[in-house]
């Protein structure tokens, strides 16, 4: 599935026109933990053009994972089954909020991966 993650964020957001592509994708992340904006306006898009929504904590660091995430029903499900049933709108999203420091932290943690990419020893 191609989908958009943290399509409205304040630094990360997706660059382009969200509307010109939406035949072109298989949904939006509208649940960031990481974001300090934008997940409202992201859940309010996929709603308005009835797309699949993902979830997910956009972890850095330990602490982080699971912080937000999509519920899918069932047990034992396949890979098919899981996108099918994102596929359908059948997840719900859950989180624990993450609260200000740890956003800090987690973009702090994932600035210096990069800047070490860029800059190798």
């Amino acid at each position: 599935m191609a989908i958009i993650p943290h399509p409205i964020g304040w630094f990360t957001g997706f660059r382009g026109n969200l509307e010109k592509i939406i035949k072109e994708i298989d949904g939006i992340e509208v649940l960031n933990a990481s974001l300090f904006t934008g997940n409202k306006k992201a859940l309010d898009f996929a709603q308005k053009f009835n797309l699949p929504f993902t979830a997910g904590s956009d972890a850095h660091f330990p602490g982080f994972v699971g912080k937000a995430f999509l519920e899918i029903p069932g047990e034992n499900l396949s890979i098919k089954e899981v996108l099918e049933k994102i596929k359908n709108r059948e997840g719900k999203l859950a989180s624990s909020e993450a609260n200000f420091f740890e956003k800090i932290i987690n973009h702090s943690k994932s600035s210096i991966a990069k800047l070490k990419q860029v800059f190798p020893r």
